[in-house]
């Protein structure tokens, strides 16, 4: 074994085998040595940057230079560096207007030498600072830095650049910016100042509403700020293509609303409804647009294709309604879709016409404002729902009305929520003695004795559906009703 390694070896070239042995030896042959250190102002303490540093190997001649940079740091390389050779270090500097010359003696003791050393600076450092002004996207900028700076380099945050000391800049667009100045002193001082500027604080926004995928030609859109739902901030009409716009319209936090003015030629097919920013009929799932420039929202109107026309209306009054007010009614079918809507007229009146048969809830939709909907049931019997009455309040909407089948007009429950989770509260200016709740075919799931004008059911426990609601008061009458629950 012995024997066949000491082959091996000599067939390695010379040249190869002396390295390696130099290599275990701790002599290395191939060595590129470096000098680095950090320059420093012996007035400010900081680094200095732009320092020019020439070296000598002694015995051999110059050997090359290197600069400091922002940090302050040089760095020099050589491969002509051997252990224990004697370097002179020239540094240059420009100091108290003229250049000054320094010059060191440093011996190579590794293969990395540090040598830090103090620099000549003015006693006055720099600081960049400036101040702007705006008006609409032109922004003037004045420097107002300190100390003999002799360059300036301005960045506006859009990709555009000057050298000028007080530039002025009209920008493309409104927006958010973040300008930068950078500057360069006499006495090598380097230093910079960023900001964030609001360029034209007053932005657009605009949009198309298409019902389905036609623009529509007529209709309203109209501008809410989140942090105030109740209130409009704007209203503008539709042009002929769909298109809305709002200008001048602050930074901040808004929603849309669009309310469509088109016939569809045929009765109820389809029904396209008013609708917010996010394509929702509820102000509670509506989009926010966060507005910091120029902003465009489409509105796609939400729709009711399935034919829907018969022989019932349903009509009543708003109580107190002010014309200024959002609110819109949408008729909604056991599963919570809207089949139809309309607004009240300025005296507060509204009605659904040519509706066909069917167990309904009517919900009141407002911007701002808690809803509480109500069980509507037409049928042959009942087919003419009239005197229904709807409570606006600066809060909250319901509707109030008599949900009795028997006798519609003489006893007014208050049933709510609509649909029901979990729980079902009950309120009527008689006492309550019995209340029944029973599923479609007739078996009794719930059973209440509260002897009193308000109450509150559990019904938790109970799967979703609907179900008939028996109310026995203490004059002697029964309300019957039916409630959707959904659990």
């Amino acid at each position: 074994m012995k024997k066949h390694s000491i082959h091996r070896l000599s067939k390695i070239p010379g040249y190869l085998l002396l390295a390696f042995l130099l290599m275990f030896s701790g002599i290395n042959l191939f060595a590129q040595r470096q000098i680095t250190g950090i320059v420093t102002g012996e007035e400010s303490g900081l680094p200095v940057a732009g320092v020019e540093i020439y070296f000598t190997i002694i015995g051999e001649g110059p050997a090359g230079g290197s600069m400091t940079g922002q940090d302050g740091r040089y760095r020099f390389y050589s491969n002509n560096l051997d252990i224990n050779d004697e370097v002179h270090l020239q540094a240059w500097n420009f100091c108290n207007g003229q250049w000054t010359q320094q010059n060191f003696f440093i011996t190579i003791l590794s293969d990395t030498t540090n040598f830090d050393f103090l620099v000549c600076t003015d006693d006055e450092p720099c600081e960049a600072y400036f101040e702007y002004n705006i008006e609409g996207l032109e922004v003037s900028f004045t420097e107002l830095c300190s100390g003999p700076v002799y360059e300036f380099f301005w960045s506006f945050g859009d990709g555009t650049t000057s050298f000028l000391p007080n530039p002025v800049y009209t920008y493309p667009e409104p927006g958010l910016y973040m300008v930068e100045l950078f500057i360069s002193a006499d006495n090598n001082c380097f230093d910079s100042y960023e900001t964030i500027i609001n360029v034209g604080d007053e932005v657009v926004i605009s949009g198309v509403v298409y019902a389905g995928t036609t623009p529509i030609p007529k209709g309203e859109v109209f501008l809410f700020d989140v942090a105030n739902p109740d209130e409009v901030l704007n209203a503008t009409e539709l042009d002929s293509t769909g298109k809305y716009s709002f200008s001048a319209v602050p930074f901040n936090e808004y929603f849309l609303l669009a309310k469509p003015d088109i016939d569809p030629g045929i009765p109820h097919v389809p029904v396209y409804f008013p609708t917010y920013s996010g394509n929702t009929t509820y102000w509670g799932d509506s989009e926010t647009l966060s507005v910091s420039g120029n902003t465009t929202k489409n509105i796609a109107l939400e729709n009711n294709s399935e034919m829907f026309l018969g022989d019932a209306f349903v009509s009543g009054i708003v109580k107190d309604f002010s014309p200024e007010s959002t609110l819109m009614l949408f008729l909604l079918n056991q599963s919570g879709s809207v089949m139809d809507y309309c607004f009240p007229e300025p005296d507060g009146s509204f009605s659904f016409q040519d509706i066909p048969f069917g167990d309904y809830f009517l919900y009141p939709e407002c911007s701002g404002k808690t809803s509480r909907q109500a069980y509507i049931p037409v049928n042959e019997s009942n087919s003419a729902v009239e005197w229904v009455s709807i409570v606006e309040s600066p809060t909250e909407v319901e509707v109030v009305y008599n949900v009795g089948f028997d006798n519609f007009k003489t006893i007014e429950v208050k049933i709510y929520p609509v649909p029901a989770k979990e729980y079902i509260n009950l309120t009527c200016k008689n006492k309550m003695d019995e209340i029944v709740i029973k599923t479609i075919s007739g078996q009794m799931v719930l059973y209440a004795s509260p002897s009193q004008n308000s109450t509150t059911l559990n019904v938790s426990g109970l799967q979703s559906g609907i179900y008939l609601l028996a109310i026995h008061l203490d004059d002697g009458n029964t309300s019957f009703s039916k409630v959707l629950i959904q659990n």
